[in-house]
């Protein structure tokens, strides 16, 4: 009569276990509901990391281009300052050698 009616006769030790299986089957239940939820963020969050890897190559690409510009614009800064400094120490003797005067020609011209 039991099997037919899917009956199960239980006495208070034997339907406090019965509880306790119930609850622990819940239980693994959630834990392994929750454990696909969790391995599907991680493979999400590590499609993410190997993208950020890709964008960090690539930008530290671009950094690494700037700052060889940014040595180049130096580089000719300092050049270009080496050449004024001779502007400020131009005296006037100096002036005829600087236009290409022959100095015999300036003076005769005097």
């Amino acid at each position: 009569m039991q099997h037919q009616h899917r009956i199960v006769l239980a006495g208070p030790t034997t339907l406090q276990a019965m509880l306790n299986a119930f609850r622990m089957v819940i239980r693994a239940v959630a834990i392994e509901k929750r454990s696909t939820e969790v391995w599907q963020l991680l493979g999400t969050v590590r499609t993410e990391l190997d993208s950020n890897s890709v964008d960090i190559v690539q930008l530290q690409q671009q950094l690494s281009a700037s700052l060889d510009t940014l040595d180049l614009v130096r580089s000719r800064t300092g050049t270009m300052r080496r050449h004024l400094q001779g502007v400020d120490t131009i005296g006037s003797d100096n002036i005829p050698d600087l236009l290409g005067l022959n100095p015999a020609l300036q003076q005769a011209a005097e």
